[in-house]
């Protein structure tokens, strides 16, 4: 007799028994846990916000004086003292000085 066959049917793909199991429990935990509902939004604008603005600019003036503080420091002791120039330049090159000096040169020969 040329098969195996000990009159069990096939066993059942595993991939199959794992994708069952994991949604099962996926199932089960999702029937367990569920989120509490969201509050309610008052529309008379008299709710505090607490947080950041979302719409405000990304970096202020302050923050990138803080930042940049020791960077903005050396470019100042190199003679580069036009500070919003400086600190546009920094922003461009993410903080490194060498870059900063090329960009404020090449912006001083555009002039």
């Amino acid at each position: 007799s040329g098969g195996s066959s000990n009159g069990s049917a096939a066993p059942a793909n595993p991939w199959s028994q794992m994708a069952a199991s994991i949604s099962a429990a996926a199932n089960a935990n999702a029937a367990s846990s569920r989120a509490p509902a969201a509050p309610a939004v008052q529309a008379s604008g008299s709710a505090t916000r607490t947080g950041p603005n979302p719409w405000a600019p990304a970096e202020s003036a302050t923050s990138v004086d803080q930042v940049y503080k020791s960077q903005l420091e050396q470019l100042e002791s190199m003679g580069f003292i036009n500070k919003k120039a400086n600190v546009h330049a920094l922003l461009r090159c993410n903080g490194n000085v060498d870059d900063a000096v090329e960009a404020l040169i090449e912006d001083m020969s555009k002039d």
